[in-house]
């Protein structure tokens, strides 16, 4: 037998970010339904409280919107910098590629500046935490299929439907590991 199947038959739950790559895998890995579930992104408190703090301060003064770029040349295309560049300059939308920033306070920051985040990752981004700090933070989303997220409830709702959902997620998963 495989490491595959091995983890197929002996797993007694699997989490996964998103209900997009829960079912790749339940397709991919012949999963039971029963032991998978999707947590999402977890974010700490403190996370929030810098996303709080950043979104009631914030001020949009660039009538841009921001494309991240990554910090090697693979990042960069994962992130889909370039068809970003690409989709904002054939749509007319202004722009700006952020630099790497390695803050997360001055990353945010940074972000929050922005009318919108234009990303278009080439590969799955199972839970892309980025589109979500910037939806908490106000901004406009220019999204691709990519982010794996798009079609979820949470995702689909208001934005504090989705802080909600995001902040009762470490709640669920403690209580999937302690049996409850």
């Amino acid at each position: 037998k495989n490491y595959f199947d091995f983890l197929a038959q002996n797993r007694v739950k699997s989490f996964y970010m998103s209900e997009e790559q829960m079912l790749i895998h339940r397709k991919m890995l012949n999963i039971e339904e029963s032991k998978q579930m999707v947590i999402s992104s977890c974010f700490t408190k403190k996370d929030w409280d810098v996303l709080d703090e950043i979104a009631a301060n914030r001020e949009c003064d660039k009538g841009r919107y921001a494309i991240i770029s990554g910090n090697s040349p693979y990042q960069q295309l994962a992130k889909g910098t370039q068809e970003a560049i690409e989709h904002c300059y054939i749509n007319q939308i202004p722009y700006e590629v952020l630099p790497y920033e390695t803050d997360y306070k001055k990353f945010l920051h940074n972000v929050s500046e922005y009318k919108g985040l234009c990303y278009l990752p080439l590969v799955a981004d199972t839970c892309a935490r980025i589109s979500i700090e910037a939806r908490i933070l106000g901004l406009s989303l220019c999204i691709n299929k990519k982010v794996l997220q798009w079609r979820e409830s949470w995702w689909r709702g208001s934005v504090e439907e989705t802080k909600e959902y995001i902040l009762g997620r470490p709640k669920v998963f403690w209580g999937q590991i302690n049996g409850q």
